[in-house]
């Protein structure tokens, strides 16, 4: 690849100064005042006076090779600007007639074919121009030079590689014929990739690894880099390649030293920090890796700074058109509240998908940039497709036909998909997702926009949980969450210590908003039992993780859940409930708890057929005679779960709702404990049919009127199915 156009300090990291910078006795003074110019950084005025030079000296060289080299280096790779080419071109040619064919000249003519895309000639170019300068005498190469050349032809060498990279062979009756499950029809080999990936998957194991020169062009383009930073280490950009290429290798240490090369001669440098950042992050270093991040944020022009904190591409089709209409400032607490809600792992203190996110962008810019195109890596269609999937699990490339410049590539993220198709004309960077592959990619943006999992978690386990709401202290809520921890399945044994977390994440999400109850227990338990204090807001997002503990390293199976939770507070003299809170055991004799008991929550809210239900509530707001006593009348129903909609209302037309299966009702006066009742109840259920259930709670204030309700949904579970295979109950 070439180099990443990311960051660049200036243009002079990538290109040296123009070749020949010697002033002959005979130069005209057009040339000369360039030369003065170009000394100053006035490019622009310099270029007319080189052109003003061939006009009136014709038979001078080194004004044509002087303007040849500024307007190589200046001219951009995007296919539709020629004419700057077109000039060097004319310009060198000129050069080479009158000054022969040197080592300056041959280079200049391998840097204009390498720009026009006639990579052949430019390797044979810069190789004679190598060559040339070996033999020494007057025409030779300066150091800086010599680097440059290396590096244009490690370069190439790069693109030659990654033309046989992951290369398989493909029969030519594999193109096609393909068939998946009941479709009619016959499917291309791309096109069951992406239609049919557990078939695609199948089909893979008829393909060789086709034999191919990857390897050796790989090792040139390394080389040359080497010989580059070796004749000029204080060259940052093939110092980039080589950082790149270990990168590939995952050598960690070694992507370091080049890091350490760059950062001695290009400190300011972004690149330095955000690439340390990507290796620290891959080799398991978060908390050093968010550090390098932070550097390279804050070393980022402000272009650039964005990018990387935009999160629009992550978010599904409704997120990213509220996201596309706050304004600018806020899109920065929106950033930071996506990447905290959306964290796949809470229990560590970094911010995992931020991090991977970040890591992503650095690798796409480093491997997947196409300046001829003006597309940095996050643009390119590859770019896009690893920065919200990562590395597929499984990458081939083949060609299409015998003879063909083409290569296909097919980038797979397992056997349940997804998959997707690349095409693209060989030695050339820019690879295009097919017309498949585009439709499939832009279906997921709207519902699946990225897919992230640690590498330390093997498994995600989903349970079910509870969660009650009740007034906290001094105007704040206090939430009981109760949970099951699958032992057995975490692989958790009776000597191994339990890692547990519930946390509530605010909206915003700003930093040290997060309300976390963790624990870590050398016996382990079988649920999750805790209590947050948190304050109003409208919506937290609820975590719950347990995990066997370990080093953050050590890869094993996490039990998870994410839910969105509402959090108003309750309102200021008027009748209100808490959530009910089910119990698992039957209230104690005599008065109600003084606080919700958070060690008798019940863990999920799946029940067996008859089995009773224990429930703790608050009531606010009533209205206490002068004793401090207050009167109330309650209903307590269960009643199926009617489903909501079209599908209800028919459902109710054929099978009218009867009366409750269960119903309880009191009247009864009780003394306010700060403004507070607390009661807790059992209702004896008769069995039910299996299916979703809903407990609601109607009270009144006969003294102050007002009404309030309060419900919780149940799931009856049929016999013999255990609580995993019961799911989650609808809230």
């Amino acid at each position: 690849m070439y180099p990443p156009r990311l960051l660049l300090p200036a243009l002079a990291l990538a290109f040296a100064p123009p070749l020949c910078a010697q002033s002959p006795p005979d130069a005209p003074p057009a040339y000369l005042t360039a030369l003065v110019l170009l000394e100053r950084g006035d490019t622009t005025r310099a270029l007319d006076h080189l052109r003003e030079a061939t006009r009136t000296a014709a038979g001078f060289g080194p004004a044509f090779l002087r303007l040849g080299s500024i307007l190589t280096t200046r001219a951009p790779e995007l296919t539709r600007a020629v004419g700057l080419r077109r000039e060097a071109e004319a310009a060198l040619d000129r050069a080479r007639r009158l000054l022969g064919e040197t080592p300056t000249v041959l280079a200049e003519l391998g840097f204009l074919r390498r720009k026009q895309h006639m990579y052949p000639a430019a390797r044979w170019y810069l190789q004679r121009a190598l060559r040339a300068a070996e033999r020494g005498g007057a025409n030779t190469l300066s150091a800086g030079d010599r680097a440059r050349v290396h590096f244009e032809l490690g370069l190439l060498y790069e693109a030659a590689a990654e033309d046989g990279e992951d290369l398989v062979w493909l029969p030519g009756d594999a193109e096609h014929g393909w068939t998946c499950g009941g479709r009619s029809g016959r499917l291309s080999f791309t096109r069951l990739a992406t239609t049919c990936p557990a078939e695609w998957a199948a089909a893979v194991s008829l393909l060789r690894i086709e034999p191919a020169t990857v390897n050796a062009d790989r090792e040139r383009a390394i080389d040359h880099f080497r010989r580059a930073t070796a004749a000029d280490p204080n060259h940052v950009e093939a110092a980039v390649r080589l950082a790149a290429h270990s990168a590939a290798a995952g050598d960690w240490d070694e992507v370091v030293r080049e890091l350490d090369r760059i950062a001695a001669v290009a400190s300011a440098d972004p690149r330095t920090h955000l690439f340390r950042g990507m290796v620290l992050h891959r080799s398991g270093h978060d908390d050093e890796a968010a550090a390098a991040f932070d550097r390279a944020l804050a070393l980022l022009p402000p272009t650039d700074r964005r990018q990387f904190q935009d999160v629009a591409h992550l978010l599904p089709a409704a997120g990213r058109e509220s996201y596309d209409r706050v304004s600018e400032t806020r899109r920065a607490a929106v950033s930071n509240a996506f990447f905290a809600t959306a964290d796949p792992l809470l229990l560590t203190p970094s911010e995992e998908l931020r991090l991977e996110h970040y890591a992503r962008l650095a690798w796409a810019e480093l491997w997947f940039g196409a300046p001829e195109a003006g597309l940095r890596g996050w643009e390119t269609d590859r770019g896009r497709i690893f920065l919200r999937y990562g590395a597929p699990a499984l990458r081939i490339q083949y060609r299409p036909a015998a003879l063909t410049p083409e290569r296909v590539a097919i980038w797979s993220y397992g056997p349940d998909g997804p998959n997707f198709v690349f095409r693209r004309v060989a030695t050339h960077r820019i690879a295009r997702l097919d017309s498949p592959s585009r439709a499939l990619a832009d279906h997921l943006a709207r519902f699946a926009p990225h897919r992230y999992e640690p590498a330390a978690v093997t498994r995600v386990l989903s349970v079910p949980f509870q969660i009650a709401r009740f007034r906290g202290p001094t105007g704040s809520l206090r939430f009981i969450v109760a949970a099951p921890v699958p032992l057995d399945s975490l692989e958790v044994g009776p000597a191994d210590r339990l890692e547990t977390g519930v946390f509530l994440v605010p909206p915003d999400a700003a930093p040290g908003t997060v309300l976390s109850s963790v624990t870590r227990a050398a016996v382990p338990a079988g649920a999750i039992r805790t209590r947050i204090d948190a304050p109003p807001t409208d919506v937290y997002i609820l975590g719950i993780e347990a995990r066997r503990a370990a080093a953050d390293s050590i890869p094993r199976p996490l039990a998870r859940v994410r839910e969105t939770v509402h959090a108003p507070p309750f309102p200021e003299g008027r009748l209100s409930l808490s959530n009910l809170l089910l119990l698992d055991q039957p209230p104690a004799a005599g008065p109600p708890p003084t606080t919700p008991p958070v060690e008798a929550a019940r863990p999920h809210a799946l029940f067996s057929p008859g089995e009773p239900l224990h429930l703790f509530f608050e009531v606010y707001g009533l209205r206490p005679d002068a004793a401090g006593w207050a009167n109330h009348r309650a209903t307590l129903t269960l009643e199926p779960l009617h489903q909501p909609g079209i599908l209800g209302r028919l459902r109710d037309a054929i099978a009218p709702r009867r009366d409750p299966p269960a119903r309880l009702s009191w009247e009864r006066s009780a003394p306010l404990d700060g403004g507070v009742l607390r009661d807790a109840i059992s209702l004896a259920a008769p069995p039910l049919p299996a299916g979703d259930y809903v407990i609601r709670l109607q009270l009144t204030d006969p003294s102050g009127g007002g009404s309030a309700e309060a419900r919780r949904h149940i799931r009856v579970r049929a016999a013999g199915v255990s609580q995993s295979d019961a799911d989650h109950v609808p809230r």
